[in-house]
């Protein structure tokens, strides 16, 4: 099979890859990730569904698409469901920008790679957030290598969802509007604007909340933001 043929096959190549070599391995914050998000979708039909919870602990994506995966199969299957989706969207998306810069053999390289990265495996069936805040920046990056007038500005959303679900790609995110501002200066405008509209209300918001900068509600984030 060539490589240009074997490519659309890769997420779910790679997924199945983690699912047979992968660590079984368990975040003790994915439920509640996911039952938090559950509350937050229940909360115009049940008021005080979110009693005992605190949605804000954390960047809000992940418990958002994971608690809408717990409607359908329950809190505890939900954030691994989320988690390997990510990982899969992340094998498309790196497969996708290598085969802009190297052709399809970089492509299903730079998938396959997945596999080899301990960091990207293991969260990949664990239930957490990493796998999908990776995907975003990539699918981000990838938006970057259009000429369409609304990719810049998809782009700056995508590294805005990236930054909402894990902290550390807050600094992620501004680094690569540094390189737009360097080097795709006529992008820049659309690219910022995306990010910090998606960014910006929910960051002034929490701060606002807790007196000073933060993505979240807990402290080892806010700190880390500081």
């Amino acid at each position: 099979m060539t490589a240009r043929r074997l490519l659309p096959w890769m997420p779910a190549l790679v997924l199945l890859g983690a699912l047979l070599v992968g660590e079984r391995v368990a975040s003790p914050d994915g439920v509640e990730m996911a039952a938090a998000g559950r509350c937050l979708w229940l909360l115009p039909l049940r008021p005080d569904g979110c009693a005992g919870l605190e949605p804000t602990l954390w960047p809000p994506v992940f418990p958002l698409v994971s608690g809408l995966a717990a409607l359908l199969v329950g809190v505890d299957l939900a954030p691994r469901l989320a988690s390997a989706a990510g990982f899969a969207l992340l094998a498309w998306a790196m497969g996708r920008l290598g085969r802009r810069v190297g052709g399809d053999r970089a492509g299903v390289a730079a998938a396959a790679m997945l596999l080899l990265v301990p960091a990207l495996r293991v969260p990949a069936l664990a239930g957490e957030a990493r796998a999908l805040a990776m995907a975003l920046l990539f699918l981000a990056l990838d938006a970057l290598w259009e000429r369409e007038r609304t990719a810049a500005r998809r782009a700056g959303l995508l590294l805005g969802a990236a930054a909402l679900a894990r902290p550390e790609l807050l600094a992620t995110g501004l680094s690569v509007l540094a390189w737009v501002a360097w080097r795709r200066r006529a992008a820049l405008r659309g690219a910022a604007l995306g990010f910090f509209a998606l960014l910006g209300p929910y960051l002034v918001a929490v701060s606002a909340w807790m007196g000073r900068p933060a993505l979240s509600a807990r402290d080892w984030e806010g700190r880390g933001f500081a």
